[in-house]
């Protein structure tokens, strides 16, 4: 921690791409420890190239070997016909959790290409001896030792900046700051402003407030503790949030000013950063503001990402302002789409710590709110939500009859999930549903797997021992209403159920007719969820008449396809079948880690479809 690791890096680059103007540089700033936010970034240093900006946010973050390998592939296939050297790099990586990025940067660094180059900036050691001695010669590494100046880089640096000082107070500098950059740099800022050394005692965060925060005027410093409750900002930003600030100041003088007289202030494109010291120095400041300030600021703060539709760190910003009805707000602008398993935990506090006469004012978050609780597990939650929906549209008087009843269909659709593969008792819900609703509803999307990631429709909803034919017919009768409210989603399921009771029962001609009838449906809609199940069933065909290099036909298009459509989300459903067909084929050692582990945690898999 300032020891210049950033600054070092920064020189390299600009001389390197002086001497080499094709080389490709993509520098990530880690600023928080969430996996999403990193992928999020990760995905963002690829905005001129929007095809690959497209596939690697819908494939999100490669948590495991096959989305890893998928990765691998889709950085190769963009960047191999550049033969030019490609540098990532990523600073402050130790802010993240060191037990998942080590295995990814590990995967990436022996098989991506030679001339792809990954650059980590720690300050913590990222390896341990094993990691180093499987990377082996892939590794080079530079150390705290060598970015600390020695006496002789101390003098060159003093000579540089002008310090008139005698060799002995140098010396004694070197001995105190025992090479740390940051604190040199501090010490001759202090000596330039008032030929003063600064106290070798003193923590470092104190004498920051001491030499950049204490000398300045009110106005900058305010905008300097202001502008730093954001890990990374624009001018535009900075512009947005000063303006309610109280102070008169131009907001692009302060910034220019202050980023060219403050080393601590970095600026990559139109991205300004402080430096991590610089911004633990501000958010205390901050914290010691009036409560009410805080709050405002935060919340303005969630507005611009808002507006921005930049959905996650507004959520975050609110909820720092403790902000529920700008939550609530969010919620119904990104119908909580933004939000994924590891937004689980928070998204239950904010909806459990929410006033109920807050929440009974948004009755499209409580719908929307409903089936993100089922996504999450949390069908409590869910019910207690459907209960405020009915409260709340009984004391509203500003909503017309069709929209509250759109808005009960919508409920009736996330509350069916609570029956799940109970295949009349979820009609029931949709039956109503239909009633209801004057148009399609956005409690289940199109895009997303109708079987949850289950290969196998038969497995999902056959429940009961004696009672295939019943649910069967249940199929048949029961999903058009589904498909009528949810402009087809699943489509071809009902004949895939069927398909699959025949082929159970030996009776393969009849499993054929249904199947082909399932693949028809699901194509007219794109249902890739129910098409891979389809093919999962011919595959087993494939295997009954000893056709296995049509099984490998099938594996190798169907994989294909889903790459090709973004539809990474159910590559582990292609694990499963390729364990099945290897299971039966005696050959266990083609089964992917993640299942031969049974690190069912990892899997893309949504829990109606987990054992």
């Amino acid at each position: 921690m300032g020891y210049g690791k950033t600054t070092a890096i920064k020189w390299w680059s600009s001389r390197r791409t002086k001497s080499n103007q094709s080389s490709r540089f993509y520098k990530q700033q880690i600023t928080t420890d969430s996996l999403t936010d990193f992928w999020t970034g990760f995905c963002k240093l690829f905005k001129d190239y929007p095809d690959l900006y497209e596939q690697l946010i819908t494939l999100g973050y490669p948590g495991d070997t096959p989305k890893l390998s998928f990765c691998s592939e889709i950085l190769t296939d963009a960047l191999s016909k550049n033969k030019n050297n490609i540098y990532f790099m990523f600073d402050d990586i130790h802010i993240l959790p060191s037990n998942v990025i080590t295995s990814i940067i590990m995967f990436l660094a022996k098989n991506l290409p030679g001339n792809i180059h990954i650059l980590l900036i720690s300050r913590n050691q990222i390896f341990n001896e094993k990691e180093k001695m499987e990377l082996g010669h892939l590794l080079y590494e530079i150390s705290t030792y060598d970015l600390r100046l020695n006496k002789n880089e101390l003098y060159d640096y003093a000579k540089l900046r002008r310090i008139k000082a005698s060799q002995e107070e140098l010396d004694n500098l070197a001995i105190s700051s025992e090479g740390w950059f940051s604190i040199i740099y501090l010490n001759f800022k202090s000596y330039e402003r008032n030929r003063k050394w600064l106290s070798s005692s003193t923590d470092i965060y104190s004498l920051i407030n001491e030499v950049l925060l204490d000398p300045l005027g009110k106005e900058e410093r305010e905008f300097l503790i202001l502008i730093g409750i954001s890990n990374e900002f624009t001018k535009e930003q900075a512009t947005y949030l000063w303006a309610e600030s109280g102070f008169d100041g131009d907001s692009d003088e302060l910034l220019n000013s202050l980023s060219k007289n403050n080393a601590f202030i970095s600026k990559t494109d139109d991205l300004y950063r402080y430096h991590h010291m610089l911004g633990q120095c501000t958010r205390h400041l901050f914290s010691r503001k009036p409560e009410e300030y805080r709050n405002k600021s935060y919340t303005r703060l969630g507005d611009w990402y808002m507006e921005h539709e930049d959905y996650i760190p507004a959520y975050y910003a609110y909820a720092t302002a403790e902000n529920f009805e700008k939550i609530l707000y969010c919620i119904e602008r990104d119908r909580a789409k933004s939000l994924n398993a590891e937004h689980a935990q928070d998204f239950f506090s904010w909806i459990g710590n929410c006033p109920e006469e807050i929440l009974l004012n948004y009755p499209n978050a409580l719908t929307t709110g409903m089936i993100k609780m089922f996504a999450f597990n949390n069908s409590a939650e869910l019910r207690r939500l459907k209960s405020l929906l009915l409260k709340s549209l009984e004391i509203n008087k500003s909503l017309s009859r069709e929209e509250k009843n759109n808005l009960l269909g919508y409920a009736e659709i996330s509350e069916s999930f609570t029956a799940f593969n109970n295949i009349s008792a979820m009609s029931e819900y949709h039956r109503r549903a239909c009633n209801l609703l004057g148009r399609t509803t956005y409690s289940a999307d199109t895009h997303d797997s109708w079987t949850f990631g289950s290969p196998s429709v038969l497995m999902l909803y056959h429940r009961s021992v004696g009672f295939a034919d019943k649910e069967n017919e249940e199929m048949t009768e029961c999903l058009p209403y589904y498909y009528q409210v949810s402009d087809g989603h699943g489509s071809g399921a009902e004949y895939l159920f069927d398909a699959e009771l025949h082929y159970e029962r030996g009776e393969f001609i009849d499993a054929d007719i249904s199947n082909r009838k399932a693949m028809s449906a699901a194509k007219t809609k794109n249902q890739f969820s129910v098409m891979l199940a389809i093919e999962f069933l011919n595959m087993r065909f494939e295997l009954l008449y000893g056709n296995f290099g049509n099984i490998e036909r099938i594996l190798k298009s169907m994989r294909e396809l889903l790459r090709r459509e973004n539809q990474y989300v159910l590559l582990n459903a292609m694990d499963i079948c390729q364990m099945f067909i290897s299971a039966e084929l005696e050959h266990p050692e083609n089964t992917s880690n993640w299942l031969s582990e049974g690190r069912l945690s990892d899997t893309l898999i949504t829990f109606p479809a987990l054992p």
